[in-house]
């Protein structure tokens, strides 16, 4: 059996291998797996449970050596260590963290996507979901196939709440904005936003069809005229939460 520091050095290697070295593009896939599994779960990317949420599964880590397994000195170092890949990660890909998409429906060509998808592509189940799958009498496979169609539809949805996501943060930085969030709430068409400015927050929402059809169409004056109205509404917004603290 492993010793707490060979338990600990196998939960570093994991951070450190999956979030913090790698190429870009496979980082990026790192922390959008990792915050996409934490938000399901009700938590957030800074949340204490995201180390553990990361090294669940991994095969050369027995439930005894996990991170809840380790001595509270060791999980507070790598929590440090999450910590530090963290701020980079929101620095080089902030998209990943502060672009939400909740309330998708599961689109039937995401369906057909999933069933074509091949083995090798579809999602790793973690010991819940095969628990799920097995309460329910689902082959895993299939179960894996129904992920990857939901994740597809997610996908879909997402690419355009970071394009509205790039107008609000160009609006955003010309007022020196310190932090923009998009939530896109699919069932309602729409896009809540926040800017967060020297302590407060200033709320508002788009309709989501406003950059969504533009973006299915290809259509450039459709987008251009959608990145103006976004940087007006906020403007307005900002404006009118300026007006109310004076």
């Amino acid at each position: 059996m492993r010793t707490d520091s060979e338990a600990y050095d196998a939960v570093l290697k994991v951070i450190e291998s999956k979030l913090c070295s790698g190429s870009k593009q496979a980082r990026e896939g790192s922390w959008r797996r990792l915050v996409r599994t934490l938000r399901l779960a009700g938590c957030d990317p800074e949340s204490p449970d995201a180390v553990a949420a990361l090294v669940r599964g991994e095969p050369d880590i027995s439930p005894q050596q996990r991170y809840h397994g380790l001595l509270p000195a060791e999980r507070i170092r790598l929590h440090d260590k999450y910590a530090e890949c963290l701020r980079a990660a929101k620095a080089e890909f902030p998209r990943v963290f502060y672009v939400q998409v909740v309330n998708v429906p599961t689109a039937a060509a995401d369906v057909l996507l999933a069933e074509r998808a091949p083995g090798s592509e579809l999602p790793h189940l973690n010991a819940d979901q095969k628990s799920l799958a097995r309460a329910f009498g689902i082959p895993e496979k299939e179960y894996a196939r129904s992920e990857a169609a939901k994740y597809f539809s997610e996908e879909r949805y997402r690419f355009y709440a970071e394009r509205c996501w790039d107008f609000l943060e160009e609006a955003a930085r010309i007022h020196s904005v310190d932090a923009v969030d998009v939530i896109y709430d699919v069932s309602s068409e729409r896009f809540y936003c926040e800017l967060r400015q020297n302590g407060f927050t200033t709320r508002f929402f788009l309709d989501a069809r406003l950059v969504a059809e533009p973006l299915q169409r290809g259509d450039r004056i459709g987008l251009d005229r959608a990145r103006k109205a976004v940087r007006f509404t906020a403007e307005q917004a900002l404006a009118a939460r300026a007006g109310s603290t004076t």
